[in-house]
């Protein structure tokens, strides 16, 4: 929870700094694309922050962050594991520019910071990967609004020699301020 808040801070210090078009939370559903890791850690929930800096109508960039944590059990002893994953994330975003209801579209890269921790030992790495993004804002008064947005996210991580993806599905609601 502490890095949350802090996550969330740096996120809102971030675009009040660099005078950023928005500002939004987010929490997400997220759905693992590894058999294995749904196997071990399930699905569960993440959170998060965007900024975004218009360019020009209707395109802007964006970057952002989650946290996702989860507790699980290894596969052949049973023992407890822990999985933290903080994926900080950069792209282009597209949308209808000036409107009540806007569709968007968006790509981006990140870099994903992971680390997994059981009695087999603790592995803490890093490693880039991808994302893809569609939802839909909802100005709800002139400045505020809800953002619904569907995203899947690929970063194939290789520590102690076995591979593994920490990306996947996911379904988020955010509530943001434009300035």
């Amino acid at each position: 929870m502490k890095k949350t808040v802090i996550l969330f801070t740096a996120i809102i210090l971030m675009a009040a700094a660099a005078q950023a078009s928005y500002f939004e939370v987010k929490a997400s559903f997220f759905i693992p694309s590894e058999t294995a890791f749904k196997d071990i850690y399930g699905s569960g929930l993440s959170y998060g922050g965007e900024v975004g800096f218009t360019l020009m109508p209707g395109v802007a960039l964006w970057a952002g962050g989650e946290y996702y944590t989860a507790d699980g059990q290894l596969t052949f002893s049973e023992e407890s594991t822990e999985i933290q994953i903080t994926p900080l994330w950069a792209g282009l975003k597209l949308s209808l520019p000036d409107t009540t209801i806007s569709p968007y579209v968006g790509v981006g890269i990140g870099y994903f910071l992971f680390k997994e921790s059981n009695p087999i030992g603790t592995v803490k790495d890093g490693e880039i990967g991808f994302i893809g993004q569609v939802g839909v804002m909802f100005k709800v008064l002139s400045s505020l609004f809800v953002d619904f947005q569907g995203s899947y996210s690929i970063c194939k991580v290789k520590p102690e020699d076995v591979e593994a993806d920490l990306g996947g599905l996911r379904a988020t609601v955010g509530i943001g301020f434009e300035f």
